[in-house]
């Protein structure tokens, strides 16, 4: 009997050694799944390029790190780890290799120049045969490469699986994997422009974050959608949750003073108000229902050119008392106010419009003055451009054509207008914030010799969160502009929020901003080549 038993133990110890055997035969010679899938990656991702053909995100090789635990000593494994260790940063290296796990990534999507040392000391730990089974190799990996830092929040990143993890990679990430090419209106050195003044109006307005936006009204099409501070999407461990955020079109805010155009459009569209008749009082105070509304001044007697000009609260009040509360819901909505980007940008706000009735007795004057909505900048900037457009909403324009394996454009934009204003409201509110960027209005720093601008600051006081009121020193400044004032064929809209310098406001933090972009697209680009 104990012989028997004896013969059963010794048996099956031979079957577990063939099968240890098999096992490691099978590792050694055949490759993990995941290194046999990436083989077998069919197509290449598509690139996303700009207005002038400039690759913004393109498909390079990368190479990654992998190892065989199963297949290493002990030994072997720290062996493996000291001589790897010299030419990269291997995190948590040792404790992977030291897992019972048949197939870890040590290291992935390197850089041809940052992999060099590695695939140097793989090549010679084969030749001399410290590599026998596979238990160390470098495989070639599909990545991304972007061109554009300035462009970062729009095109978006991958992850290291090669799939979209926001902007365009996310929103377009279908047709990119397919490995169709997506074309967009962007321009990746206006972009650049555009991101170096915003950069330098933040830093020294010492201000938390902000946007910037160029609109080509003859076209509606997006020329640069830009955020500071950024990340570089080159280097995932740039990012972080405040950065990765596009704030253009997710960070919603009051946008003060600048809403006072659109208020001007209601009274001239309704006929409440001329450009110079009625004439109303500013004494500096206005009282309604218990609410005080201010002006840092008196202003005197004004028109409604006067109160947009000086941007002043008292005067737009007491034109809204004459503003019926469903109508001028109503003409809000028509500007894209309260409503999602009609744009592949999967971060879309909607802001904060309410039906009216939702709204108290002094919502139609907080509305007028720029309180009581949230708006992000993109959206803003849609608006503004109904009336650059002669008064007409025309859909923005992100994504020009995406095209197949074969070049065929396979893309077909949407396209929506109708009319919110009249062309002489269009005419008339531009001629009127042309006063704005003047020695007597709010926005003398947009002031550029020989270039007519029209143009509408806003300084919106930031709330404080669970409805508690407003901060008593963080705003957003604001500034949108019009070029030319005639016929616009640019609006462009600088919104900079949480300035802790020595100002705050849009005309002296927002508009310097401005003006320095639109010098800069004078004298460093075409676009104001046949103007």
């Amino acid at each position: 009997m104990r012989q028997n038993r004896i013969t059963v133990i010794f048996f099956l110890f031979i079957l577990f050694f063939i099968l240890l055997q098999i096992r490691i035969i099978s590792i050694s010679i055949f490759p993990d799944p995941r290194l046999k899938n990436m083989a077998a990656v069919p197509s290449t991702r598509g690139s996303i390029i700009d207005r002038n053909s400039r690759e913004l995100a393109v498909s390079s090789a990368f190479y990654s790190l992998y190892a065989r635990p199963k297949l290493m000593t002990a030994a072997r494994r720290h062996d493996f780890y000291n001589l790897l260790a010299v030419s990269a940063d291997l995190s948590n290296g040792m404790q992977l290799l030291e897992s019972d796990k048949n197939f870890v990534w040590l290291k992935r999507k390197m850089t041809p120049g940052e992999s060099a040392g590695i695939r140097e000391i793989v090549s010679d730990m084969k030749k001399s045969n410290l590599i026998v089974h596979d238990e160390i190799g470098v495989i070639t990996e599909e990545g991304r490469f972007y061109t554009s830092a300035a462009s970062t929040h729009v095109v978006g990143v991958v992850g290291i699986d090669n799939t979209g993890l926001s902007g365009l990679e996310l929103s377009m990430n279908g047709y990119l994997a397919k490995g169709y090419s997506v074309y967009t209106t962007l321009d990746s050195e206006l972009s650049a422009i555009v991101f170096e003044e915003l950069k330098k109006g933040i830093i020294e307005n010492q201000a938390e974050y902000g946007s910037a936006i160029i609109i080509d009204n003859s076209s509606m099409e997006l020329l640069s959608i830009v955020n500071f501070p950024s990340y570089d999407p080159n280097d995932l461990k740039s990012i972080t949750t405040f950065n990765l955020q596009s704030k253009a079109n997710s960070s919603i805010f009051e946008p003060g003073s600048v809403m006072k155009q659109f208020s001007a459009a209601f009274a001239l569209e309704k006929k409440y108000a001329t450009p110079s008749y009625p004439v109303y009082d500013c004494p500096g105070y206005a009282t309604i229902d218990e609410q005080t509304f201010s002006c840092e001044n008196p202003h005197g007697k004004v028109d409604l050119t006067s109160i947009i000009q000086k941007s002043c609260n008292v005067g737009m009040v007491q034109v809204a008392d004459n503003f019926k509360k469903h109508e001028f819901y109503e003409f809000l909505r028509n500007f894209g106010f309260g409503e999602s980007l009609p744009l592949p940008l999967l971060e879309n706000s909607s802001g904060i419009l309410r039906t009216p009735d939702r709204w108290s007795a002094l919502s139609k004057y907080m509305i007028a003055i720029g309180q009581e909505i949230g708006v992000n900048a993109l959206q803003l900037s849609i608006a503004s451009s109904v009336i650059a457009g002669d008064g007409v909403y025309r859909m923005p324009v992100l994504i020009r054509g995406i095209t197949d394996e074969r070049g065929n454009n396979i893309y077909r934009p949407g396209f929506k207008s109708f009319r919110v204003i009249s062309s002489e409201t269009s005419r008339e509110l531009l001629s009127m914030m042309e006063r704005v960027v003047s020695e007597n209005g709010t926005a003398i720093k947009a002031k550029i010799e020989g270039v007519t601008i029209a143009g509408k600051t806003g300084t919106g006081q930031i709330a404080k969160e669970k409805g508690q009121g407003y901060y008593k020193d963080l705003f957003n400044a604001v500034f949108i502009g019009y070029v030319p004032s005639v016929r616009p064929r640019y609006t462009v809209v600088v919104v900079i929020s949480k300035s802790h310098g020595d100002y705050h406001t849009g005309g002296l933090v927002a508009a310097p901003v401005f003006a320095n972009i639109i010098r800069r697209m004078i004298t460093s680009t075409s676009y104001f080549t046949n103007e």
